[in-house]
């Protein structure tokens, strides 16, 4: 349900997993009155001649302002926090380096696993390495960044280790199910196994329990604990202790935002799949999807199907029925659900059970931060068109991507295809062409709007359509722009050779969105 573009600007896509360049200013329609912006670019790190890059490694910090990645040259494998490298190594595991925390001094932790001679590893924590172990693996950091954990192998035996501290060692600690901690990392939970005997271990102290444990969820406030429970060919969720029904198979783990409800999805024998919400059995089918929560954790969807009919259940009753259902999304005020339904060789959006009008294919709903409005994509005669509150936009593309709403709801911004040619379209205006761009970023009061856009192999920054002056050479795959204030926002850029990774601030002084 989505359309695709190959161009010379996504050459780095193959290589790096990252967006591929090409800059030199793009062809802006001029707002009034234009942006006034300055822009700092500091260097982060860069790979030197002669030395490796490993792009499945490259991590973003969560304020996009560091890097993390694993390369080599010569002496061996290392890992880098921008240009903090650490000790040569002869390898580093696959998914890290890791990045936790915030910004500010103390605040932002980074580690990896280091493999080391003798079938060694050992986590390296901020450039301070720990213990050796016979094997390192599933590190995790708390959400805040301040506790770590990991598995590791001692003398034959397993144990979690949390922020250097061995926890009571196991046959085996079942990596499917954790270390895994809670949201505000002040909980841990994992399962482990002694021969056939399963324990669940919470907070360092161990259960048994009778069968195994197979997953692990926290309530969003941390609060209270759910498990799926094995035992023979019979599994149960246990929530808070208290275990529910026996069931061949349970799924889909989920507390509402406000953690007070709990669901999830259970295959009863000769029955086929049904939900539970607070043990509660709700309408099933051959099949389920993932249970889904309002916002305000007063509503509860999902898609089922029975034979080949598709429904959306919402809070215990069926909506219409279609040939195939896709993703549902609810509004931030929980008053609405839209999700997106197929009928033979058509598709609609489907909105509070009612169906908008029929296209050849439609893409996410996207609401606005204030539930007043819903956007999304569709196709109609081969081109794309966007969809605002049922109603069409005249212009039609060759593709299109998912729109975006500004914080307040009132303008709405996407990229369209046409040809060899992307459009940045703002409230149905094309504001700039480039021969590649990413989506839209608004600042957290919608005055600005900024992206990167790129022309003849040279990106740069466009703020309110107004092309800065700094040249980079791609874009992470991400794309991110990060504001942390109406008049300031960053990203990271590469330039080559290298390649070299840039932390690219923008201060705006004026203008609005055009």
């Amino acid at each position: 349900m989505t359309a695709s573009r190959s161009t010379a600007c996504f050459n780095w896509i193959l290589i790096l997993a990252l967006f591929a360049a090409t800059a030199a200013a793009g062809t802006p329609t001029a707002p009034t009155p234009p942006a006034t912006f300055t822009e700092n670019a500091r260097p982060l790190g860069r790979i030197a001649p002669g030395e490796t890059f490993f792009p499945i490694s490259l991590k973003v910090s969560a304020d996009n302002a560091h890097v993390a990645y694993a390369a080599k040259d010569p002496k061996g494998m290392f890992a880098a926090l921008d240009d903090q490298r650490g000790p040569y190594c002869p390898g580093v595991a696959k998914g890290t380096p890791l990045i936790a925390g915030g910004s500010g001094p103390g605040k932002l932790h980074w580690a990896y696993i280091a493999f080391r001679e003798q079938k060694k590893a050992q986590a390296v924590i901020d450039l301070q390495p720990e213990p050796l172990f016979d094997g390192v693996d599933a590190l995790v950091f708390s959400p805040d960044g301040a506790r770590w954990a990991y598995r590791a192998g001692i003398s034959g035996k397993q144990a979690v280790v949390v922020n250097g501290t061995p926890q009571p060692a196991f046959d085996v600690i079942d990596i499917r199910t954790g270390p895994r901690f809670s949201p505000d990392g002040a909980r841990l939970a994992y399962g482990a196994l002694n021969g056939k005997a399963g324990c669940l271990v919470v907070d360092g102290k161990p259960m048994e329990i009778d069968g195994t444990v197979e997953s692990i969820v926290f309530s969003p406030d941390a609060k209270r604990l759910a498990y799926a429970l094995k035992k023979g060919d019979r599994q149960t969720v246990v929530v808070d202790g208290r275990p529910g029904p026996a069931f061949q198979k349970v799924a889909q783990l989920t507390f509402s935002p406000d953690a007070a409800h709990f669901a999830y999805m259970a295959l009863k024998e000769g029955t086929g799949w049904v939900a539970l919400r607070d043990g509660e059995e709700l309408p099933g089918g051959d099949g389920v999807g993932t249970p889904l929560f309002s916002p305000d954790s007063r509503h509860l969807a999902y898609a089922a199907f029975k034979g080949k009919a598709w429904y959306m259940v919402r809070d215990g009753k069926k909506g219409l029925v279609f040939d195939q259902l896709g993703v549902s999304v609810f509004s931030p005020d929980s008053s609405r659900l839209a999700y997106m339904a197929q009928l033979k060789d058509k598709a609609c959006m489907v909105v509070d059970d009612r169906m908008e009008p029929v296209y050849e294919s439609v893409g996410l709903p996207v609401f606005s931060p204030d539930s007043r409005q819903l956007a999304y994509r569709a196709r109609q005669a081969d081109k794309w068109l966007v969809v605002q509150n049922g109603r069409p936009h005249e212009a039609r593309y060759d593709g299109l991507r998912r729109p975006v709403f500004s914080p307040d709801g009132s303008r709405l911004a996407y990229v369209a295809i046409q040809g060899k040619e992307m459009i940045m379209v703002v409230d149905q205006r094309a504001v700039s062409r480039h021969d590649s761009v990413t989506f839209p970023f608004f600042s957290p009061g919608g005055t600005h709007m900024v992206y990167a856009g790129c022309t003849r192999d040279q990106w740069r920054i466009y703020v309110d359509g107004t092309a800065g002056q700094t040249l980079f050479d791609a874009t992470l795959k991400d794309e991110a722009i990060t504001f942390d204030g109406e008049n300031h926002c960053r990203t990271i850029v590469l330039k080559m050779p290298g390649p070299e990774f840039l932390r690219l601030d923008v201060h705006i002084a004026g203008g609005t969105t055009p």
